[in-house]
């Protein structure tokens, strides 16, 4: 995928502000992932996400299983997710990405974006 300056920096604007709605004030739990996915429509952060979403569905299932599958059975209604990473926050978990945007426009490698990894 060939990109430019300004598609990398939207991306990583458009993932830092989903992120940070959800950053809890304490954070207790570190989630840390590799990368955002290549499709936009997936991001873990993303309240309107109606496929594809296996890292979300498979967190919430482990920490929340009543409410994922409140979640589920709405067919993934936005207010439900929004509800789910509420709880994320208020509960000290933060899912964090090692690369800011995905692997497949990234000019670093994994171990670049983890000083002394």
């Amino acid at each position: 995928m060939k990109t430019n300056d300004l598609d990398v920096h939207f991306l990583r604007n458009k993932y830092s502000v989903a992120r940070n709605k959800y950053k809890p004030r304490r954070i207790e739990t570190l989630l840390i992932a590799e990368a955002p996915p290549d499709s936009l429509d997936r991001f873990f952060y993303f309240e309107d996400v109606k496929r594809q979403d296996s890292l979300f569905l498979e967190i919430m299932g482990v920490l929340y299983p009543d409410q994922k599958q409140r979640y589920l059975a709405s067919g993934r209604d936005t207010a439900v997710k929004e509800e789910l990473l509420e709880t994320f926050k208020e509960d000290g978990f933060w899912l964090l990405d090692l690369s800011e945007v995905p692997l497949s426009i990234s000019e670093k490698t994994l171990a670049e974006c983890v000083p002394l990894l």
